[in-house]
């Protein structure tokens, strides 16, 4: 190279040096400014996976840079937690021409306003030149975003289906229900099914029931109506699904949703009554009256309240009472006299049991009265040794009982020709005693006697 040519080449060298110089890249920051400061952003959580993502990408359109910088993408944007732009926040993809940062919020976030701090990392000046990694010497001021997580998904329920159960043995209401609780499903695969509910954010949900009608309770956090007692009758179950931290949108909080629980009566009562009876008639009378609860049933009981008692008498129809007290049983008229009875409990619901027949006898063992002439003397009848009885004089003057006489010709009786009548009957002289015998129907005797 001669000198000419080194004269020609040096200033170009120079030149060269200069403009390699001039386009070099150095980490310095580049500014970014603000539409907003803060910059206040909402999101909604997702209705059935509950969750919400904020990337660089949803706020790089409120930045922009200085007019010596590159162009503002979402890939330089990073999250911060401080101010200070020491700790990062979220999530950071590397890849050129990414998202960049991100930050997933979920349901414990909902109504909760999140700072962070947005900066971006490019100081350099040369696109060509520029790379992905992450150098702090080029970060920008920070700017203030305060993020909003609402929840505008309301919460879904189907009702289980009405249920109709038995009251509980010896008892008149129903526990332990089953199949009427109501089970959370996961919103992604919720398909109404009865008894279920669901929502994207079951951390924020409070469910209750209330019961009304037959049974009352009052409004009871809680999924499982099933533990309380049922009174029988229906009861209405109101489920209520609250999403404490649900923002109205579509759908109402809280959801709602009834059913009915009816429990019927379907045990039968039950009753006792006593054995067969034997009894005698009353004094006088040819009848017995009952007294006290001695017909009545030993015992009876029913699940529920509102049983009524009724009585049938020799198979008739079946009479409401609750006491045989001062019932009129028949004496014997002639021989034993037997009456059935029979008890009867109905409960309110039709379920009924029986007790019985059982028999009341009643028998005569009271005496029959008689009552015999007074002692008599009589005179031989003229031209013989004798005295013939006249008429009736002789014969009882007075014969009762209580259930009555049957007479006959031998019945009552004397002891001197055993019939029924002493007329014509001849004395002979002396003393003669007569004894007059009578049977009543059912052969009670009593007798009286005098002399003649």
């Amino acid at each position: 190279m001669n000198n000419s040519t080194k004269r020609w080449l040096l200033p170009m060298l120079a030149s060269a040096v200069l403009l390699l110089t001039a386009g070099r890249v150095f980490a310095q920051p580049c500014s970014i400014g603000a539409i907003a400061n803060p910059l206040n952003i909402e999101l909604t959580l997702s209705p059935t996976t509950g969750t919400a993502v904020l990337t660089s990408a949803d706020i790089v359109g409120f930045y922009s840079t200085g007019p010596t910088c590159d162009p503002l993408l979402a890939y330089k944007l990073r999250f911060f937690a401080d101010q200070a732009l020491t700790t990062f926040k979220g999530t950071y993809s590397s890849a050129c021409l990414g998202q960049g940062s991100s930050i997933t919020y979920d349901c414990s976030d909902v109504n909760t306003v999140d700072i962070i701090w947005v900066a971006i990392h490019d100081g350099q000046t040369d696109a060509n030149l520029f790379t992905c990694e992450y150098d702090a010497s080029t970060l920008s001021e920070g700017y203030e975003v305060r993020v909003t997580i609402r929840d505008k998904t309301a919460p879904d329920a189907a009702a289980p289906a009405n249920l109709v159960v038995s009251t509980d043995a010896s008892v008149c209401t129903a526990t332990a229900l089953a199949g009427i609780d109501m089970m959370f499903v996961a919103k992604a695969v919720y398909s109404g099914t009865a008894g279920t509910y669901t929502d994207n954010c079951q951390i924020n949900l409070n469910i209750t029931y209330e019961l009304t009608g037959a049974t009352v309770v009052a409004e009871t956090t809680g999924a499982d109506a099933g533990v309380e007692t049922f009174n029988k009758g229906v009861t209405t179950v109101t489920y209520r699904i609250y999403d404490t931290k649900y923002t109205p949108g579509a759908g109402p909080n809280p959801r709602v949703v009834s059913f009915t629980v009816t429990v019927n009566d379907t045990e039968n009562p039950s009753i006792s009554c006593p054995v067969n009876q034997v009894r005698n008639t009353d004094t006088d009378v040819c009848t017995y009256t009952a007294v006290g609860s001695e017909f009545d049933p030993l015992s009876f009981s029913d699940n529920c309240p509102g049983a009524s008692l009724s009585y049938s008498i020799d198979g008739g129809g079946f009479v409401s009472g609750t006491t045989l007290a001062g019932t009129v049983f028949p004496g014997p008229t002639p021989g034993p006299n037997v009456t059935t009875v029979e008890w009867k409990i109905t409960d309110a619901a039709g379920n009924m049991a029986t007790c019985g027949p059982f028999n009341v006898t009643v028998n005569d063992v009271q005496k029959p009265t008689i009552t015999c002439p007074a002692n008599a003397t009589k005179n031989t009848d003229p031209g013989v040794c004798n005295y013939t009885t006249v008429g009736n004089e002789f014969n009882p003057t007075g014969m009762t009982d209580n259930c009555g006489i049957v007479f006959s010709g031998t019945n009552p009786s004397n002891s001197e020709d055993g019939s029924d009548d002493l007329n014509g009957y001849v004395f002979p002289l002396g003393i003669t005693n007569v004894t007059w015998e009578v049977a009543d129907a059912n052969g009670n005797t009593m007798s009286c006697a005098f002399s003649v």
